[in-house]
């Protein structure tokens, strides 16, 4: 009885802290190629886009859509970065969103609640 008491404590424990980096790491937002990199600003400006294009960037033909985990429940809005426009973001599964990638846009603007984020898919 007392080895299975320490099974269960363990198996809580790692509940908790992989909830715990869900929580830190989150949101993610992935291709099928890889994750896409994200900034975390406290308003949306000009000079992020610049610094955005100066780093390379996969061709806007490999990429269809952009998947996103968030655990939460707050409305996510996501505009693009440079045209400005709005794609119809759709969940997918509980906590899994996507969105198609418009050809004319390396960057996303995705608002979460308060919190504001870029999204861009990098390589070296």
């Amino acid at each position: 009885m007392k080895i299975e008491h320490k099974r269960y404590l363990i198996a809580v424990v790692c509940i908790i802290i992989a909830l715990i980096f869900v929580k830190l790491f989150s949101p993610v937002a992935f291709i099928r190629k890889g994750f896409l990199t994200k900034f975390k600003v406290e308003e949306f400006e000009d000079q992020y886009i610049y610094e955005l294009e100066r780093i390379g960037r996969y061709g806007a033909d490999e990429v269809e859509n952009i998947y996103m985990f968030y655990p939460g429940l707050q409305e996510i809005r996501v505009e693009g970065a440079r045209k400005g426009d709005r794609p119809k973001v759709e969940r997918t599964v509980p906590f899994l969103y996507h969105w198609e990638m418009d050809k004319d846009n390396d960057a996303y603007k995705v608002t979460i609640g308060k919190e504001k984020y870029y999204f861009a898919w990098l390589f070296n």
